[in-house]
């Protein structure tokens, strides 16, 4: 069984500050939501497509879907 989220869906630095797309983005915030803050994958993926917000970067997006903003 994987535990860590696969290398392409990891959200880095530059993945952070760029501003999100839903189509591009929404696969590594759920991938992160369920593998780093272990949040199932059902409710990892509907976070983060709820978390989506039009032009704004995928940090805000992130922090959103967390629940720390």
């Amino acid at each position: 069984m994987r535990t860590v989220a696969p290398p392409h869906r990891i959200l880095t630095s530059a993945r952070l500050d760029r501003e999100a797309s839903l189509d591009r983005d929404y696969a590594a915030v759920a991938t992160a939501l369920h593998y780093d803050v272990g949040v199932p994958a059902d409710q990892a993926i509907n976070r983060a497509i709820e978390s989506f917000r039009p032009g704004e970067t995928v940090r805000a997006r992130w922090d959103r879907a967390r629940g720390t903003t």
